[in-house]
């Protein structure tokens, strides 16, 4: 059950339900990771819009930076939100067979590149490399996900029934509903460990766009996670039912 303040911001930001101080919830929505979308309903909170628009900007030039920089096929991963937000990286997925020649390309490019293999409980070596570049955002490559040294999903399904949206304006190929899920779910429980407005208003729009809940049920038995996705899907159905009047994921399983 949400708290009342909690419950107001959701609301606000959802449903477009007023509030009667904005600015007593700033704090709830920098933490939810909604600030700047909240920002974007009230006038009082422009100093707050303004310095996130600043950070869009760099969002629309690290997205333009990628499109014409990158020879490979890429994806934009874990960005399109449904609702616009502050980000402070962008990840980016190529297979592997396109991995090392697209560090060469960033490098090349003027990008300082640095390992990710021992961030928070470690990862397999050399799956996620992160390129810094004045002016841009963090670029998080990746050819797998393996937070805390596990593994969460085939990343053969990465390119298939890949969508294109528009993000800042920028128009990115980005993963199916299925994966991206799965990737939102599998960050929750073994990289930040905390579930965020953002996050519940994500999973919400890839509910309306998933189409094979089955394909999703197969990946979490195969890579064997499901106490810790059943564990989270549980505690985000009880946030939905609290905003949305409905869970946002359903429950069935396959045979692991």
């Amino acid at each position: 059950m949400l708290d009342l303040s909690s419950q107001s911001l959701a609301q606000n930001l959802v449903n477009n339900k007023p509030v009667k101080n904005p600015r007593q919830l700033i704090r709830l929505a920098a933490n939810n990771r909604v600030l700047f979308g909240y920002s974007l309903k009230h006038t009082e909170l422009n100093k707050i819009k303004v310095k996130g628009k600043e950070w869009r900007k760099k969002l629309n030039a690290t997205l333009v930076f990628l499109n014409k920089t990158l020879t490979a096929n890429f994806l934009v991963i874990r960005t399109y939100k449904y609702i616009p937000y502050v980000t402070f990286d962008v990840d980016v997925f190529v297979s592997s067979e396109d991995y090392d020649s697209t560090i060469s390309i960033l490098r090349a490019a003027g990008c300082r590149i640095g390992s990710h293999d021992n961030s928070l409980g470690g990862r397999y070596k050399d799956m996620q490399k992160n390129a810094f570049k004045d002016e841009l955002l963090t670029i998080d490559l990746h050819r797998d996900f393996t937070w805390q040294k596990r593994r969460f999903l085939d990343v053969s399904q990465m390119f298939k029934k890949t969508r294109r949206k528009k993000i800042e304006n920028i128009v990115v190929a980005i993963p199916s509903p299925e994966m991206e899920f799965l990737l939102c779910m599998a960050d929750i429980g073994h990289e930040r460990f905390n579930i965020t407005l953002l996050d519940i208003i994500w999973i919400e729009g890839l509910s309306h766009e998933i189409t094979d809940w089955n394909l999703i049920q197969k990946q979490v038995a195969k890579h064997k996670w499901r106490r810790t996705y059943e564990s989270i899907a549980r505690i985000i159905n009880t946030i939905a039912m609290d905003i949305y009047g409905k869970e946002s994921i359903p429950f069935q399983r396959v045979n692991d």
